[in-house]
């Protein structure tokens, strides 16, 4: 059983014009968008190192913001020790109370047994 598996995850992150005259309250409209991360496969075993590298905007920070949850993914599904903790298929996964208990529950567990090092142009993590 792999420590933490990543599957298909996206995210894109997304400009909006500003309200004019003629705007519809709650309506937005898009101007661009920014596709960051695309489809990322990831298994960690225990025991393995891992090093995320790239350059700036890469999206090694967004990638580790989605496993902890500061940010949600547009699609993928994220599992720790076996366990679902998010899957953009299934919404009982994303329900605000549900990521607390499981980030309390799961992730804290595996990163109290990480070390994190951070260099320019990467993050390694020891699990």
């Amino acid at each position: 059983m792999a420590m933490l598996e990543i599957r298909n995850v996206q995210k894109t992150f997304r400009t909006y014009a500003k309200p004019g005259l003629f705007h519809r309250p709650g309506a937005r409209k898009v101007i661009s968008d920014l596709p960051v991360l695309r489809g990322v496969d990831l298994t960690v075993e225990k025991g393995d190192v891992v090093a995320i590298l790239g350059p700036s905007g890469s999206g090694k920070t967004t990638l580790l913001r989605c496993l902890n949850f500061l940010e949600t993914p547009d699609q993928g599904v994220i599992s720790v020790r076996g366990e679902t903790l998010f899957d953009a298929a299934d919404t009982s996964t994303q329900q605000e109370s549900e990521i607390r208990k499981k980030r309390l529950q799961t992730l804290l567990s595996v990163i109290s047994g990480m070390n994190m090092q951070s260099n320019p142009g990467g993050i390694i993590m020891r699990i």
